[in-house]
């Protein structure tokens, strides 16, 4: 039983590789901030957008989070490709599961 809640643990867990492209990304726009900083002495620098802390997400945010159209999400979730939940009339989507279903799309493929 022990070893079934691991697994479901880890199934949930973002990747090495994910984690690794979070701070590389997060590495590079500090990067680009410090030198819009030190180009421009008198320009004030405002604070990242801090990362949600909801683990449910809207299809408008999931599109934010993937950097696609709405409507794409929406088509994925009707054809059965990007896991979701429906409540409603409303499309809920999991962080975990998209973060899930980003890192095995991008196993397949390579």
């Amino acid at each position: 039983m022990a070893d079934v809640a691991v697994a479901a643990n880890t199934k949930d867990a973002p990747s090495r590789e994910f984690l690794e492209r979070q701070a590389f990304e997060a590495f590079k726009a500090f990067v680009f901030a410090f030198q819009r900083l030190v180009e421009t002495p008198g320009m004030q620098v405002e604070p990242a957008a801090a990362q949600p802390t909801s683990d449910v997400m809207t299809a408008d945010q999931v599109a934010e989070f993937l950097g696609v159209d709405r409507t794409t999400v929406y088509d994925f979730a009707a054809r059965g490709v990007i896991p979701h939940q429906r409540l409603g009339k409303r499309l809920l989507f999991r962080r975990g599961g998209i973060v899930a279903w980003l890192d095995e799309s991008l196993c397949r493929s390579t």
